[in-house]
């Protein structure tokens, strides 16, 4: 099974026409308005992901702990070491998903304004 993840990001000509200054104002607002206009939904639908994600790993975990307990006393180092590694792969997963769907578009964005337009940057940082 593979699976392809369908990212989005600035063109090539954009970022140096932003990074060098060359973009006008109404054209930067308007590249800024098409990234927040992608970014938002994606954003959104990647907090609901992380949302059901935190439920279905507490639910699991509190049945995993119910499940340990009647046979006995609960090892706290045993639950560690079952529930850490899964923990951390899903904080690195989850990371990584959510800097290559939305994360690195904004920092292209956001670095190339600060470069071509530093007085504009808090203004129409993302």
């Amino acid at each position: 099974m593979s699976v392809t993840l369908m990212t989005t990001t600035l063109t090539r000509e954009a970022v140096k026409a932003i990074a060098a200054g060359r973009m006008d104002k109404f054209d930067l607002k308007k590249t800024r308005k098409n990234v927040a206009e992608y970014v938002e939904p994606v954003k959104k639908r990647f907090t609901v992901a992380c949302a059901l994600l935190a439920t279905m790993t507490l639910l699991m975990g509190v049945s995993t702990v119910m499940n340990i307990s009647q046979n006995g006393p609960v090892d706290h180092v045993t639950l560690l070491g079952i529930f850490a590694p899964i923990l951390i792969f899903l904080v690195l997963a989850f990371g990584f998903i959510g800097w290559l769907s939305f994360g690195r578009i904004r920092g292209k964005f956001n670095r190339a304004l600060k470069k071509g337009y530093p007085e504009l940057y808090d203004e129409l940082k993302m």
